[in-house]
């Protein structure tokens, strides 16, 4: 009997802390949210401590999650240490198409989602030198200019009420 058995463990480390020359302390708290697709902890707050006599800057984290529950942060701010807002928020708005199944192949030649269907990273059709011959029977690789900002982050929305909108163009390639 020749079987052969393969295995594959994968341990990630979460950073819990970062000293500055030691007057700067920023640390990092998580939750464990068990109904993530890949990651299973989110950040949720960073503390920093300026010196060790000031009270720590608290900020703290909100999201939402794709369709495929991949999260997308959606708030930042500033806290109290009794939990408390500060005031000090800023929001992250997305655009509302969903974004692509995590691992999907449905990805343009530059690697961004296009919503095509197939489970091969072969293009359509490929010329194969030197002979000339065609090869067809793959997945369309094209931009598709209606998904390639799916779900891409579109706007900040600043504490002061001020904010910043993004517009994307896809990327060309010479043909």
């Amino acid at each position: 009997d020749s079987r052969i058995f393969t295995s594959c463990n994968a341990w990630a480390s979460l950073l819990s802390s970062i000293s500055l020359d030691n007057k700067v302390q920023v640390e990092f708290f998580y939750e464990n949210d068990p109904t993530l697709n890949v990651w299973k902890n989110k950040l949720t707050n960073i503390h920093i401590h300026a010196n060790s006599d000031d009270q720590p800057k608290i900020y703290s984290f909100s999201f939402d999650k794709y369709s495929d529950s991949r999260l997308r942060l959606t708030g930042l701010e500033e806290q109290n240490l009794n939990g408390s807002i500060k005031g000090k928020k800023y929001s992250f708005n997305y655009n509302g198409n969903n974004i692509g199944q995590f691992g999907s192949k449905s990805t343009d030649r530059f690697g961004y989602y296009n919503g095509s269907s197939g489970v091969s990273n072969i293009p359509n059709s490929i010329i194969m030198p030197p002979s000339g011959t065609i090869f067809s029977g793959g997945r369309d690789r094209d931009i598709n200019d209606n998904w390639i900002t799916a779900g891409i982050l579109n706007e900040i929305v600043y504490p002061t009420g001020g904010k910043t909108k993004f517009y994307y163009e896809a990327n060309k390639d010479v043909e």
